[in-house]
């Protein structure tokens, strides 16, 4: 792959994220909708949730979106730098398993890491003595990786192996000794320098045989060539990140570090981050080649994006959104411009910078096709549409009436929405006054209905009320003046009302009389009234009063508390008094006279006396007076108390007859001498002859 040059690949794993290869080996994961060009190398797959890479040399895995990696590596890669969130990493094919891995870098051995086998002064590696670290397992040799202290490390060319010097093993002819960090060579053949890094010494191919190609910690390769480099202690050993080879002529500079580190102009190896906003970086020179959001390269380093935008390109540094309030430019551009430079009627943009305005300025409204402001509907009132939809609010006069109930930007004649309106609520779709003989209703759709048949001469055109009735057999209704109410629905009372205002004008006669616009029944006393309600004659018990302003009748006894029945209703005159009295002639009751006697006294109806005071009898025909005896009978001296025409002792001269009157005694009877009672003669008087 050549270097700088991106490279992309889409792989899908269970995890839900991507794979994408770029950049001198540099393989990263992504979960956003970022787009991966395939690599048609084919060095990176996907089998069964294993990464394979099959890529050649050095690789960098970066990935902070999962937990667990499974890798398989082929037989090209020799190291991997794993730049990674606390994740547990398994080399599927090397049987090499890591936890919790942030950075790291692994060596690929040409072998699994179970063959790698630590040894102890007395153990030896195969047929091979004194050897620290086996690297593999012949039937007569041992490949060795590294000797104890104080043994030399040999090649054997003959067996193509590494051994250590040991003076029982003469198998080998040609041996290189290795010492002071340089490499020996005996006949072409080399050995690995010192601190070398286990298992990164070539061994395989003569012509890079001996080649180290990672050193150990704190040291880095050093040399004018790969195949003359020496592993170098390095000055920044404690850097963060570690230097993999250093500068020829000054080992103290660093000119390629382990990912992701990078040399800065001390040779220093730095992370990426040195460079703010730097994502990926160069591991040879101070350079980024991926910046973070709102980052975009510029002459190697990431320079932020302007503060208008909300994101912009990691490359150009276009806008690719905006802040609140602000527009990406026409061509785009590094900056976004605000609303009202775009749009002078603009107030609020639509989010993300898209260039279109969401609200306008008071008398405008965005236009879906530019984006920009535009006036209201000409049919619209001044200022009184939607500022973000254009729906208009209030029309221009009553003469125009909205287009629908759901809105629109402009509106219609009042005319084309109803024939029969004269003129249109400016701010919803009804009509408010209509031509003669219609009104407006107050339902849905609100057009002009027409007056009720009951009304008469048309009704009002902005209400519906009647003007008049069809006939006095209706009356304006003041609760649904829209139409007339029967006058016996207003009133039961009512024979007519009046046709062109609320109120009955004739009621029931002798039951009933007008009182305002209603009928009132007569007094409860009355069993007849005028038609000003006066009574003209009264229930049984009552009178006439004689209170002008009454309209009713009083009872008897408030007439005259002695009178118990009145006489006609139309006369103020007792017909019955209590006992002990009679109506006199004016029609009150006086009290019986005091010739009467008994406890009536006197006729309740006529007053004559039922009965006398001692010594007086009724007269003949009765009267309301009873007369003294003497009256009755002018020879009587004693008539008793009974009131009756008789009497019961005479006086002197006198007897009772059979009437029980008294009549003279007997001519023959001496004067005083004949009994007052019977008649008898006491003494006869002589009879002269």
């Amino acid at each position: 792959m050549k270097k700088g040059v991106l490279l992309t690949f889409f792989l899908c794993v269970t995890l839900g994220i991507r794979w994408c290869f770029e950049y001198e080996n540099v393989v990263f994961c992504t979960n956003n909708n970022e787009r991966c060009r395939a690599d048609t190398s084919n060095n990176i797959t996907i089998k069964e949730d294993i990464l394979v890479l099959n890529t050649k040399g050095n690789v960098t895995v970066k990935c902070f979106q999962t937990k667990f990696l499974k890798i398989e590596v082929g037989n090209l890669v020799n190291r991997i730098d794993l730049v990674l969130n606390k994740t547990d990493v398994e080399i599927t094919n090397k049987e090499m398993s890591y936890e919790n891995v942030y950075n790291k870098s692994i060596v690929i051995l040409p072998f699994k890491s179970s063959s790698l086998t630590q040894k102890h002064d007395t153990d030896n590696c195969g047929k091979t003595s004194h050897c620290q670290v086996c690297i593999g397992s012949g039937t007569d040799i041992a490949w060795c990786s590294r000797c104890q202290d104080g043994y030399t490390l040999k090649f054997c060319l003959l067996l193509d192996a590494y051994y250590c010097d040991s003076s029982d093993y003469n198998l080998c002819s040609v041996v290189c000794e290795q010492y002071n960090n340089y490499t020996t060579t005996i006949n072409s053949n080399k050995c690995c320098v010192n601190n070398c890094l286990v298992g990164t010494c070539l061994s395989t191919n003569v012509s890079t045989r001996g080649r180290c190609t990672h050193c150990e910690y704190k040291y880095a390769l050093n040399g004018e060539t790969p195949e003359t480099s020496v592993c170098r202690l390095y000055k920044y050993a404690d850097a963060t990140h570690s230097c993999i080879r250093s500068e020829y002529t000054n080992p103290d500079i660093c000119i390629d570090c382990n990912y992701p580190g990078m040399p800065n102009s001390n040779g220093e190896c730095v992370d990426c981050s040195d460079i703010v906003g730097c994502l990926f970086c160069s591991q040879t020179e101070y350079k980024c080649y991926r910046c973070d959001v709102n980052y975009y390269l510029d002459n190697k380093i990431c320079s932020q994006c302007s503060p208008t935008c909300n994101g912009c390109n990691t490359t150009t540094g276009y806008c690719t959104k905006c802040q609140i309030n602000y527009v990406v430019t026409d061509p785009i551009s590094r900056v976004c411009e605000s609303c009202q430079i775009f749009d002078f009627n603009c107030v609020d943009c639509e989010g993300g910078g898209s260039r279109s305005c969401y609200n306008c300025r008071d008398g405008y409204y965005p236009d879906p096709s530019t984006g920009k402001c535009i006036s209201c509907d000409l049919t619209c009132e001044s200022n009184s549409c939607d500022v973000h939809t254009g729906v208009c609010k209030q029309c221009v006069n009553d003469k125009f009436v909205l287009k629908n109930s759901t809105g629109s930007v402009s509106c219609e004649a009042c005319s084309a929405f109803d024939s029969n309106c004269f003129e249109c609520s400016t701010t919803s779709r009804k009509c408010i006054i209509c031509i003669k003989g219609y009104y407006p209703s107050t339902v849905s759709p609100f057009k002009c209905i027409p007056c009720d048949t009951s009304c008469q001469n048309g009704c009002d055109t902005i209400y519906g009320n009647c003007y008049s009735c069809s006939s006095d057999q209706y009356t304006i209704n003041s609760e649904t003046p829209t139409k007339c109410q029967k006058c016996t629905d207003y009133d039961s009372n009512c024979l007519a009302c009046s046709t062109t205002s609320r109120g009955c004008i004739s009621c029931t006669p002798n039951s009933s009389y007008l009182d305002g616009n209603k009928c009132k029944m007569c007094d409860n006393t009355c069993s007849r009234c005028s038609i000003t309600g006066s009574c003209i004659l009264c229930k049984s018990g009552y009178v006439p009063s004689i209170d002008t302003t009454s309209k009713g009748c009083i009872s008897c006894s408030q007439f005259d508390s002695k009178c118990i029945t009145c006489e006609l209703a139309t006369q103020r005159k007792c017909k019955k008094c209590v006992f002990g009295y009679y109506p006199s002639t004016a029609g009150t009751c006086v009290e019986c006279d005091p010739s009467c006697n008994g406890n009536d006294k006197c006729d309740q109806l006529s007053g004559l006396c039922f009965s006398c005071t001692n010594n007086y009898v009724v007269t003949s025909p009765s009267t309301i007076t009873c007369v003294n005896c003497s009256v009755f009978d002018e020879h009587c001296d004693d008539c008793g108390n009974s009131g009756q025409r008789i009497c019961l002792k005479c006086k002197v001269g006198y007897r009772l007859d059979t009437n029980k009157t008294c009549v003279s005694c007997d001519s023959t009877c001496q004067p005083n001498t004949c009994d007052i009672s019977t008649g008898i003669c006491h003494n006869v008087s002589p009879i002269i002859l």
